[in-house]
């Protein structure tokens, strides 16, 4: 039995099809692999994270490691699960452009009623640093945070409109300076626009290459 598994967390208004790069990479990288998918402008962050937990509590009891690769919203799920179910640690993730400071984006955009609609709770519920910081847990070890810095791409219509938005370097949605944490194991930026940075060759390699390491550490410590 392979004892490595990375779960993958796409981001708000995306779908798992939004992962399918990384999880053949991690394929080939001889890790299972589940590209989780869930309903991510129709339910809150705790009710993701609820979801959430009932996946990981599955693979953890099959697995010696079980990984995380997230984009957007999906770093911001993991937290909140960490939050609730009283989790210290993770073995490992990669948070791809998160929010993890809240979004400018979302609080300027969401003065529109109907971008509420479409962005549902759980992208409301972005628009506040204090309460993403009272929802939330904050890992102390094996985090990895990849930040874009492509601030207009022709492809991401929002990326149009932050550009009179947001402070500079941002990837068209979330700011550099939004995605840190306190305890950061690595952090890297890539020329990257928020939208389409998870299939990034350089943020895939860098990604792959974290959790590789993490892997073959912890599977030493254990012999």
């Amino acid at each position: 039995m392979n004892s490595n598994c990375v779960i993958l967390i796409h981001g708000l208004g995306r779908l798992k099809s939004s992962m399918i790069k990384l999880e053949k990479a991690f394929i080939n990288a001889d890790f299972d692999v589940v590209n989780w998918s869930y309903s991510s402008t129709k339910l809150n962050i705790t009710e993701i994270a609820h979801k959430l937990y009932n996946v990981v509590k599955l693979y953890s009891e099959a697995y010696n490691n079980v990984f995380f690769v997230t984009h957007s919203l999906g770093g911001i799920v993991v937290r909140r699960m960490m939050k609730i179910f009283n989790m210290k640690n993770l073995d490992g993730i990669v948070m791809i452009a998160p929010p993890n400071n809240a979004s400018a984006f979302a609080r300027w955009i969401l003065k529109y009623p109907i971008i509420k609609t479409i962005m549902g709770p759980a992208g409301q519920e972005l628009m506040g640093q204090k309460y993403i910081e009272k929802i939330c847990a904050v890992p102390k070890s094996g985090v990895m945070i990849i930040a874009g810095t492509k601030c207009l791409n022709i492809n991401n219509p929002n990326s149009w409109i932050s550009q009179a938005v947001l402070k500079k370097p941002h990837d068209g949605i979330v700011t550099v300076e939004e995605t840190k944490l306190s305890d950061m194991e690595k952090f890297i930026t890539v020329k990257a626009s928020h939208t389409f940075i998870a299939s990034n060759s350089d943020v895939i390699k860098k990604t792959v290459e974290f959790l590789k390491n993490k892997s073959n550490i912890r599977n030493f410590s254990m012999q």
